[in-house]
């Protein structure tokens, strides 16, 4: 059946992430946690909260923590991609990389370093077509610019300097829409 995942603020000011199933008895607080960047994969639900990659089932029961992202600057970004989820967290520890989690804690691995290699920061804004990952990326010399990662293996690519010089056109909301 469908269902519906949400946050709430509480006069406490906490922030809590539930669940329903749009009944009254299916309705239940998951976490005590403001869930962002929810993607599904393989039947399950992923989310962001308390600097960690969370997998939830609806249930408070079977919400567990699957992996660390370290201290955020920026991100997280979240995207399906093929079978597994990208992810981006411009962190302290890995400046900009990109990660790739397969549902599994052992499945989480860095699949590019994008400082070090391509002097490319920050990816965010994902979005994919077929086998290929698209995102917005900041570069020293272009910007917030349009980019591309064909497959697991292929280097990080500019697709297009849609304005050109240091400036940038910040791509967003880039969505695959399928007619």
């Amino acid at each position: 059946g469908s269902e519906l995942y949400f946050n709430q603020f509480t006069t406490d000011s906490w922030t809590q992430f539930w669940h329903t199933d749009g009944t009254s008895e299916g309705t239940q607080m998951i976490i005590q946690a403001k869930a962002e960047s929810l993607t599904e994969l393989n039947g399950a639900l992923f989310f962001v909260a308390r600097n960690q990659l969370w997998q939830t089932d609806g249930t408070a029961a079977e919400t567990i923590a699957v992996s660390s992202l370290g201290t955020p600057v920026f991100g997280p970004h979240i995207a399906k991609f093929g079978g597994s989820l990208f992810l981006s967290n411009f962190n302290i520890i890995d400046s900009g990389g990109i990660w790739s989690f397969d549902g599994t804690t052992e499945g989480s691995k860095v699949l590019e370093t994008l400082t070090t290699e391509l002097k490319l920061y920050s990816p965010q804004e994902f979005a994919s077509i077929d086998d290929t990952l698209f995102m917005s990326i900041f570069s020293p010399a272009t910007g917030v610019e349009f980019y591309k990662k064909k497959g697991a293996v292929e280097t990080t690519s500019l697709v297009k300097d849609i304005l050109p010089g240091n400036a940038g056109s910040r791509p967003r909301n880039l969505t695959n829409l399928q007619w």
